[in-house]
């Protein structure tokens, strides 16, 4: 199985540093893979080897894995990091790109494809299309967001006695087995002086956002989006019974839909079937 090289680009309008793996690097097809939150490039390990007649580049996002923390007179939004996806291909005079997106990076990845409908050649979306609505009205939610941040300040994230006990307290609480869990922590976690291990992740990333798109904004994102779009749907992930699945669908131009057996995290349950 080809092994990824790890490699880093300076993201120059942001002046912020972005880690990457890299695999088949001589290939002339380009894909980029965009991972869920909290989660890193090394989500994507099993599924990129695969993928072996194009270039697959995985990001790990700011505040994530080995990517630069944003500074602290920013703020994480998923516009932010939308805008920071699209400065990046911007960088590297990307074109006749496949993206393909899991959780949180589906949902920038349909963004980023509605503000690049010349640039993109095909779209993946594995469980997430367009990110979550505003629930409360703009007040509510900034203010809500104004509260929680201050409490992060000076949030120090928990410690454990090895990257096991770390990945061990990850399955326990998210939708990840432990195999999945340890995966992502091998790349997620640093070792402190003490010999204890942390996550790398920016404490800032466990806020709420400042403001939120409404289900109409969503919408307009989506109907956007002109390039053959795949959305790969887990029978038991985040979209079972969901009421917003069908219409946000609905949206895309040229959409196709696939569901397969598993959770959430689909492309790390079943890489060859998705």
């Amino acid at each position: 199985m080809t092994s990824p090289h790890d490699i880093s680009f300076q993201l120059q309008r942001f002046n912020l540093r972005l880690a990457a793996k890299q695999w088949h690097p001589k290939q002339t097809q380009r894909t980029l893979c965009l991972h869920g939150w909290l989660d890193n490039a090394n989500s994507f390990d099993l599924l990129a080897p695969h993928l072996n007649h194009q270039e697959v580049l995985a990001l790990d996002f700011p505040g994530h894995g080995y990517s630069d923390h944003l500074p602290k007179a920013a703020s994480y939004s998923l516009l932010g990091i939308v805008e920071q996806i699209i400065a990046f291909i911007d960088e590297q005079n990307w074109s006749n790109l496949t993206i393909i997106g899991h959780s949180l990076g589906a949902c920038l990845a349909s963004l980023v494809a509605a503000c690049l409908p010349k640039r993109l050649k095909h779209l993946i979306l594995i469980e997430g299309i367009g990110p979550l609505p505003l629930t409360k009205t703009a007040p509510e939610q900034f203010c809500h967001y104004l509260n929680i941040t201050k409490r992060y300040t000076k949030k120090v994230l928990p410690s454990y006695a090895s990257i096991e006990d770390a990945a061990r307290v990850r399955s326990q609480r998210s939708n990840v087995t432990y195999q999945m869990a340890y995966k992502l922590a091998t790349r997620g976690t640093k070792k402190l002086p003490n010999g204890y291990y942390t996550w790398r992740t920016d404490p800032r990333l466990l806020t709420p956002s400042a403001y939120a798109l409404t289900e109409g904004q969503i919408a307009d994102f989506l109907t956007k989006i002109s390039c053959p779009t795949l959305f790969i749907q887990g029978k038991s992930g985040f979209f079972v019974d969901s009421k917003i699945l069908l219409p946000r669908l609905s949206c895309v131009q040229e959409l196709s839909q696939h569901s397969l057996d598993g959770g959430h995290h689909l492309h790390l349950e079943q890489p060859l079937a998705t």
